[in-house]
């Protein structure tokens, strides 16, 4: 028997890890054993239905909530809140229908209720991590903060307080990486990418991550020649990462907002990495 842990699907950009996998895992291998059946899936309601977010004794990734729930179906729990709110579901499965109540159908409504726990908290840090400066992986500014401090070097720039320019680095085959080493090399990999790129940069600079694989360094009072000699620091830097990066550049221009700054920057890196392929 296997028990699988999925990252929520339902995320934009992908928290780095489930910070309660580990309880998630063993939670619903007690409820399989508690049910008496080989199969057991915690579901989380969204928008588009139920989707599984841990399930024992099958792949995770091709459970249905209708196969769940179907005529193999032992006991399916509502995770229901305070309010009368239901979000998720704990369903065990795979064997035949139920012939005893007592004690173990109580235990797995206790154990609903502790997973229904676990995913208010769930939410409740994602939230708080949402309005954090920093991304929790790299220790780097995180988006929100990188599109704040290009807002607000952009609106220096319009004063005539300095030339600003933008970074824009998309780390190749980090997905290759995690599926071929497992995700704590991937996370050891964007570590390491961070590292280099805050070696690279002066105190007043900015280096975040904007999601995923990709990253940004704002260079403060940096145009022209400045940009491109600090843009050679920045691909020397990760030449000691043993993976390749794709790089685009763009200096403030009169008119130019913190969007199209990025967008410029953006489309600069995706032309690079498109002549190379």
């Amino acid at each position: 028997m296997t028990t699988r842990v999925l990252d929520d699907p339902g995320r934009r950009e992908p928290p780095d890890r489930d910070p309660h996998g580990l309880r998630l895992d063993g939670l619903v291998r007690l409820a399989a054993h508690l049910g008496g059946t080989p199969m057991a899936a915690l579901f989380a309601d969204g928008d588009e239905g139920p989707r599984v977010l841990a399930a024992h004794g099958c792949v995770a990734a091709e459970v249905s909530h209708e196969q769940a729930t179907g005529p193999g179906c032992r006991e399916a729990v509502p995770l229901v809140t305070a309010d009368g709110k239901q979000v998720g579901e704990l369903v065990v499965f795979g064997g035949p229908p139920a012939t005893q109540g007592g004690e173990p159908r109580g235990l797995l409504h206790d154990l609903a209720r502790l997973a229904l726990a676990l995913l208010e908290s769930w939410r409740l840090a994602a939230a708080l991590a949402r309005t954090a400066p920093q991304d929790p992986l790299t220790g780097l500014a995180n988006r929100r903060e990188i599109e704040q401090a290009l807002r607000s070097a952009v609106a220096r720039a319009e004063r005539g307080l300095g030339t600003p320019s933008l970074v824009v680095v998309d780390v190749d085959g980090f997905q290759e990486v995690n599926h071929a080493f497992g995700r704590a090399a991937g996370d050891a990999l964007l570590r390491a990418v961070a590292e280099r790129l805050t070696a690279a940069t002066r105190v007043v600079d900015t280096v975040g991550r904007l999601g995923a694989d990709e990253f940004a360094v704002l260079l403060e009072h940096t145009g022209g020649t400045g940009a491109v000699a600090a843009l050679g620091r920045l691909r020397a830097a990760l030449a000691e990462v043993p993976v390749t990066a794709a790089f685009g550049v763009a200096t403030y221009r009169p008119g130019d907002g913190a969007a199209s700054l990025l967008a410029r920057a953006d489309a600069e890196m995706y032309a690079e990495k498109a002549a190379r392929a």
